[in-house]
């Protein structure tokens, strides 16, 4: 189709060619040219909603590691009076239960940030290795 595009474009067309064929291939062309506007928008989208995502995932990593830290702190309160012998263990499993619910949360956060991040770098065309990629400790 390029080829179509420089052929419709340059001013060496063959005089034989009927005009409804020079019809035929002027459309065929608009309909490329139309056609890149869409993908390139498309693109610009994607970048756009990817930067979005990351952007929103970070401020809602910093909640849940707020959230996680704070399970973690409630659940050597409660261990700590079940061991004194002021609360039952049932206090300590809640606890517990409450504290990996945040972690997996934390898990999950990381996993979405993730796949935001490769689909930014789809969306912008790839070119990366993976000795560019970020540490797992430095996207906490």
């Amino acid at each position: 189709m390029h080829t179509v595009i420089g052929w419709v474009l340059s001013e060496e067309q063959p005089e034989q060619t009927c005009p409804h064929d020079r019809a035929y291939i002027l459309r065929s062309a608009q309909q490329s040219g139309a056609g890149y506007r869409e993908s390139a928008f498309t693109a610009f989208q994607q970048v756009e909603d990817n930067l979005a995502a990351l952007r929103i995932l970070s401020q809602e990593a910093q909640q849940q590691k707020e959230a996680t830290a704070s399970a973690q702190e409630s659940l050597q309160i409660f261990t700590d009076r079940y061991i004194g012998g002021a609360d039952p263990y049932l206090q300590v499993l809640t606890a517990q239960t409450i504290a990996l619910q945040n972690e997996r949360n934390d898990v999950d956060i990381l996993r979405r940030r993730m796949d935001a991040s490769v689909l930014l770098i789809k969306a912008l065309g790839g070119g990366w290795t993976v000795s560019e990629l970020p540490k797992t400790a430095e996207l906490r």
